[in-house]
């Protein structure tokens, strides 16, 4: 599990550890554990990451994937492009989305996360700590 997508999500619905614990019947100790990564995955049973699923509105596999990032395509998924690369791609005068196009893709949840987490904060940083939490890759287009 990786610790950065279940503390996101428990945080996105504005929960504490304690509340995230009465809700799935996993000790508050535990769930610190896993959010800091002290406790391995394989360790986790299949219950109880479901259960973590199914109170923070995410998916099984949400909060079991590595933690690599996501990314964003701006051609329908065809290709992928890391955050410098978006925000290089935004500034290009002929480029024919904005920021406003991208923040519209973001999952409403996290991105307000992002942004109570940063603000302010530049594209480039918001967009690089939305990726590292995202549910899913933006795909525009």
């Amino acid at each position: 599990m990786s610790s950065k997508t279940l503390k996101a999500a428990r945080m996105s619905q504005h929960m504490t550890q304690q509340a995230l614990a009465d809700a799935t019947g996993i000790s508050r100790v535990n769930i610190a554990k896993a959010e800091s990564g002290a406790i391995n995955p394989e360790n986790m049973t299949a219950r109880n990451i479901i259960d973590l699923a199914e109170v923070l509105e995410v998916s099984p596999a949400y909060l079991i994937r590595a933690d690599e990032p996501m990314q964003v395509s701006v051609d329908n998924g065809f290709h992928f492009l890391d955050p410098e690369e978006v925000i290089e791609y935004l500034a290009d005068p002929d480029c024919p989305i904005d920021w406003e196009t991208i923040a519209h893709y973001m999952d409403d949840r996290f991105r307000e996360l992002v942004d109570w987490e940063l603000a302010p904060c530049t594209e480039l940083e918001f967009l690089t700590r939305y990726l590292e939490i995202a549910p899913y890759d933006l795909v525009i287009g």
